[in-house]
């Protein structure tokens, strides 16, 4: 959140005269001390302060002892000190209640505030803030008035306490307006705008920013301009729209590099990094983080440092290294009980409880979720709760303990209710209809995924949406409602698409794909189940093809080589998919693997006719196998140099599945073409090497070839 603009005040300016000249000895040392400051010898300035505050106590001033409390605190605050800044804060505090001192108790207490809110302690600041107004309002400054009314609206903001804040922000900007000051006014406008998109209202944050982002252009703020592009850039990924975000970041970043803010640089490439890692394109996101934390190491800033172990981090949850993610999630946690701040404490515990769920150290992940629980209810951080009781709930939902996970989902939904995150509600009852399905409740289920759908299109969330239809797609198959289910899959591969459609990167469209699969295999297995088996090779093609089709016309488009590009927003019917294969003389064969449990194979031969057939695959599950883990393992036996043995059985055990079935249908000529159309882990196992009992390979049978999708083969024939 930005800090409103206000008069600096120097803690010189108010130094008392002393008459005796032992006080005026002190006063010297004192003094001597500031001039030390001014000059950034810190350390010899502390040794003065010190002394001068050893001589105070000795003689008894205490209005001047209040004052070299005041002024060491101050310091240490700004050295982030915050221990020490607090300790001598806490002490000027005492000797000027006695002294009835209200306008520099103002001012100590304002401090107080300042140090708690550095170390996000939100109610201590909120504590220290809500004295401090009390007496400035007596005062009748306007201008102080403001900076605490935005300090509190920061606290309370921080702490999930979203209708206090705007209360606060609003009277903020009141006084901007009164007395006519346009950067306070932009400032609190951005605010404000900070505060809807946490409660998930983003049209409205929208409209904060962009009347904040005119004033600032209009009155040549180029800090706040860059800080209202970076808030922008986080609202239109909220919104799913991902150019639009990536824009807005990179033009903060643009104009950060332009005045030199470096804090501003990084914000800028921390956000272009979390944009980067929800479409699933970790590298990227890997390189604007590292950028990020060289910045923030250049100006040796540990809170942004934390935040930047903590990104990176979750690069490497999502990569599978669960213990280097770990390593770093532990470096972020270091740096963050170092500098007391308790809101990134709670963070560092979170991610080290996530890394462990995803490791099955459910035991270690209840630990962790539960110390950053307490921590949170310690500090009313009521976010941070509510994300607490629903990583509980997660974990609980792996551990298949599904009343466990309920009560905590509905622990979560009450808080995120009672603080207005919306996103947070929409997250959470997506999980309780999941509890409420595996818990025998299916009313309950459709309630909740219902729920949730109302809450992602009253927020225009594309991803929530897409996620919330997939669900209750889900649902209606279980509930062998097939011709509903099969429309609402319908509509969520709709929305998937048009994600993808709003990305300039091609590969980060590939990885977004990725990421959403599911819909595309559940609407194959809802088709199949309705005897739809051209309908589901349509949706099995559309899934795998789309994406990669994107990418190879963008190679080919920007080459010298000119060729005819099919139309890719063109959707797979099944009339062009036997077209393609009689083109190329041969026999089709592509495979779909629906979660495990089913192989589907579709074969389609020269003629253009198509033979649909599915394995049970549930006999390998039986044994701990899959067909993935299958054919990595056959993989790295061939890379290791090793036929002899598992990689022969395992070759035979893959024909017994892959080839076995449709033996019947492949050609007898050994020189007509076979083309097998892999899935994911299937474009590892090595066709041509597939043994049958008899010890023959498949090469000896057939003429070999591979593609990525039927649609590929005509763009290469091409």
């Amino acid at each position: 959140m930005m800090k409103a603009k206000k008069i600096k005040k120097n803690f010189v300016s108010k130094i008392y005269l002393l008459d005796s000249s032992i006080e005026n000895k002190i006063d010297n040392i004192f003094y001597q001390g500031l001039n030390l400051y001014h000059t950034h010898d810190i350390n010899l300035a502390l040794n003065k302060f010190q002394m001068a505050l050893d001589l105070y106590l000795k003689h008894r001033y205490k209005k001047r002892l209040s004052k070299c409390f005041f002024t060491m605190a101050s310091i240490y605050s700004i050295q982030r000190s915050y221990k020490q800044a607090l300790q001598y804060s806490k002490q000027s505090l005492k000797n000027l209640r006695q002294s009835k001192d209200n306008i520099q108790e103002f001012e100590v207490l304002k401090l107080i505030g300042k140090i708690y809110l550095k170390q996000c302690q939100y109610n201590l600041a909120i504590d220290y803030y809500t004295k401090s107004l009390k007496i400035v309002k007596n005062l009748g400054s306007l201008l102080e008035e403001e900076a605490l009314l935005n300090d509190l609206g920061v606290s309370h903001y921080y702490i999930g306490d979203y209708q206090q804040s705007i209360k606060y922000h609003s009277e903020q900007l009141k006084i901007s307006k009164t007395i006519g000051n346009s950067n306070l006014e932009a400032s609190v406008l951005m605010n404000l705008g900070n505060v809807l998109q946490a409660q998930g209202d983003y049209d409205l944050a929208i409209k904060y920013y962009q009347s904040s982002l005119e004033i600032n252009k209009k009155i040549g703020d180029k800090s706040g301009e860059a800080k209202c592009c970076f808030n922008l850039g986080a609202v239109f990924h909220y919104l799913s729209q991902s150019d639009k975000a990536i824009h807005h970041n990179q033009k903060s970043l643009s104009i950060a590099k332009e005045i030199d803010d470096i804090a501003i640089q990084a914000g800028a490439l921390g956000n272009l990094g979390c944009i980067y890692e929800s479409f699933g394109q970790y590298q990227q996101a890997r390189d604007f983080y590292e950028q990020d934390l060289a910045l923030t190491q250049k100006i040796e800033d540990l809170h942004g440092q934390a935040q930047c172990f903590g990104n990176l981090g979750n690069i490497y949850q999502a990569l599978g290294e669960y213990n280097y993610a770990i390593q770093l999630h532990k470096k972020s946690l270091e740096i963050n009980r170092q500098l007391g701040i308790k809101l990134g404490e709670t963070r560092s515990l979170t991610n080290l409880g996530i890394a462990y769920r995803c490791l099955e150290k459910y035991a270690m992940a209840i630990q962790f979720h539960q110390q950053s629980l307490k921590i949170a209810k310690d500090n009313s951080d009521s976010q941070s709760e509510g994300t607490a009781f629903l990583n509980l709930g997660n974990v609980y939902l792996s551990m298949q303990d599904y009343e466990s996970g309920y009560k905590n989902f509905n622990q979560a939904l009450k808080i995120f209710q009672q603080i207005g995150n919306i996103r947070g509600q929409a997250h959470v009852l997506g999980s309780l209809s999941g509890c409420s399905h595996y818990l025998g409740r299916s009313e309950k289920a459709f309630e909740y995924i219902q729920q949730q759908l109302d809450l992602a299109r009253k927020i225009n969330d594309s991803r929530l949406k897409g996620a919330a239809l997939t669900n209750k797609g889900y649902l209606l198959f279980q509930n062998n409602q097939l011709s509903e289910a099969e429309n609402i899959l319908i509509e969520a591969v709709n929305i998937w698409e048009s994600l993808r459609g709003r990305l300039k990167v091609d590969v980060d469209k590939v990885s977004l794909f990725n990421t959403q699969i599911d819909a595309y295999f559940l609407l194959q297995e809802i088709l199949a189940s309705q005897n739809k088996y051209d309908e589901a090779l349509e949706i099995s093609e559309r899934g795998r093809a789309r994406a990669f089709l994107e990418s190879m016309t963008t190679i080919i488009t920007e080459s010298s080589t000119q060729l005819h590009l099919p139309n890719i927003e063109e959707l797979p019917n099944i009339e062009k998919l036997k077209e393609i294969t009689v083109n190329h003389n041969a026999t089709v064969v592509e495979y779909s693997i629906i979660y495990s449990h089913i192989l589907y194979i579709w074969v389609i031969n020269p003629s253009g006719e198509i033979i649909f057939r599915q394995v049970d695959l549930k006999p390998l599950l039986k044994d701990n196998r899959s067909l993935r883990e299958m054919s990595r393992e056959i993989q790295q036996r061939l890379n290791a140099g090793s036929w002899l043995g598992d990689a022969r059985n395992i070759s035979q055990d893959l024909h017994d599945y892959l080839i076995q079935p449709i033996i019947d249908l492949l050609p007898k000529n050994d020189e007509d073409l076979v083309i097998f159309i892999p899935q994911h882990e299937l474009f590892l196992v090595p066709f041509s090497a597939l043994q049958n009992r008899t010890e023959e390979f498949l090469i000896e049978k057939h003429t070999i070839r591979i593609s990525p999708s039927i649609q590929i083969l005509e763009l290469t024939r091409n």
